[in-house]
């Protein structure tokens, strides 16, 4: 991809996303839980209408990760593709990703690894950006059993040379912890995928991570969304993250 981007950014609690560029709508991982307050749910209806193609993106079927009303409302709306992050039969708008898949769909190309814990991380490749999303791919602790495929995975992912211009990357887990190797896989991909610019995600309910998170990578030339509370908008345009004011009173 080259020229300049842009991209709006919406954070729906933990590791749920709303993205608009010129090109399209994405949801990433719109869980049915946690809980959300009402600036948290995206006008489904809206958006259907809004004459753009929707991607919708559940890296794996764990609740926080996966609610299935949305699958079954995109497989019945036109205009709808949902990636299911190998957990999926294939039906109506639904594509089944495996792991360790280098595929085209569309007008976009999709590359996935295994996750740490389930389901996959995935770049995706659209014509008008590149995205990173990690799901509950992590180092999640001290242990060779996610230390070793998450390194691994980040040579993989590399190789395909596709920098993203935007990285979603899990900082802390649902129970309220940011180990020291959780920051470390977390540098790793930085330093490995040298995304343009990074979202934290993940945090179930303890979003004052994010904040911890940027301050522990503040060494590394790239900027993190300073994302503070739910329902926090963003525009990234290659460069820096900029606030977009809230329209709800």
């Amino acid at each position: 991809m080259s020229g300049s981007i842009g991209i709006d950014i919406q954070y729906l609690t933990h590791s749920a996303f709303l993205c608009e560029t010129d090109r399209r709508w994405l949801l990433l991982d719109f869980g049915r839980v946690p809980s959300r307050p009402a600036c948290c749910v995206p006008d489904l209806t809206g958006l259907a209408k809004s004459g753009k193609p929707i991607l919708v993106f559940s890296s794996h079927d764990h609740a926080d990760h996966f609610d299935p009303d949305v699958k079954h409302w995109c497989d019945r709306t036109p205009g709808c593709r949902f990636l299911a992050g190998d957990f999926s039969r294939t039906a109506g708008a639904t594509i089944r990703l495996e792991a360790d898949q280098d595929r085209s769909i569309d007008d976009f190309r999709v590359m996935t690894v295994r996750a740490t814990d389930k389901g996959v991380a995935a770049i995706l490749q659209l014509p008008e950006i590149n995205l990173y999303f990690g799901g509950d791919h992590a180092i999640w602790d001290d242990l060779d059993e996610f230390r070793v495929p998450y390194v691994d995975s980040m040579g993989t992912l590399a190789g395909y040379g596709v920098r993203p211009d935007v990285a979603f990357i899990p900082v802390s887990t649902s129970d309220g912890w940011q180990e020291d190797a959780l920051i470390e896989g977390c540098r790793l991909a930085m330093t490995r995928l040298d995304p343009k610019g990074v979202v934290p995600m993940h945090a179930f309910g303890y979003e004052s991570f994010y904040e911890s998170f940027a301050s522990k990578v503040a060494d590394l030339p790239i900027p993190v969304a300073p994302i503070r509370e739910n329902g926090d908008r963003f525009r990234f345009d290659g460069e820096s993250f900029r606030k977009i004011p809230s329209s709800r009173g």
